[in-house]
């Protein structure tokens, strides 16, 4: 695909390498030719450009329009994703922990214990859940045949 995608991730001196590393993979099954990573410290990689930016910051100076935004963020707020949305023709977000109110397309939780009463509530009827392993998309086929529901 010749997609324009745009990631928004949690990637600091705070924290793991975890949201980095599934939004590489994701931008590899996407098979992205032109992907911005934007988060609070810049890394270095051949196949994407990244920006070291402040969400807010961003969402106001940006003049560019993309085919996907992914957020994989637990900083990025439900009035910052819908503004997100404006300069995005589809919003993915890769979520965890169900805690909060959420404005996107698509919202992908791999958890495999995952329930969709988990969102009630918190999202919009526009918004189509990818919930449970069948939306791993990290890991392979052999990992997953050790995994089971309680």
């Amino acid at each position: 695909m010749n997609q324009k995608i745009i990631f928004f991730i949690d990637f600091n001196e705070n924290s793991g390498l975890g949201h980095l590393k599934r939004c590489l993979k994701l931008n590899d099954v996407l098979k992205a030719k032109d992907t911005t990573f934007v988060s609070d410290k810049v890394f270095y990689s051949k196949k994407v450009k990244s920006i070291k930016s402040n969400i807010n910051k961003f969402i106001k100076s940006n003049s560019k329009n993309y085919d996907i935004a992914v957020i994989d963020s637990y900083n990025i707020n439900f009035n910052q994703q819908k503004k997100i949305s404006i300069f995005s023709k589809k919003v993915i977000i890769i979520d965890d922990l169900c805690d909060r109110k959420f404005y996107c397309d698509y919202l992908i939780n791999y958890n495999p214990l995952i329930d969709y009463k988990n969102y009630d509530g918190k999202i919009s009827k526009r918004t189509t859940l990818l919930l449970g392993i069948n939306y791993n998309f990290i890991v392979n086929s052999i990992n997953t045949k050790n995994i089971k529901k309680v």
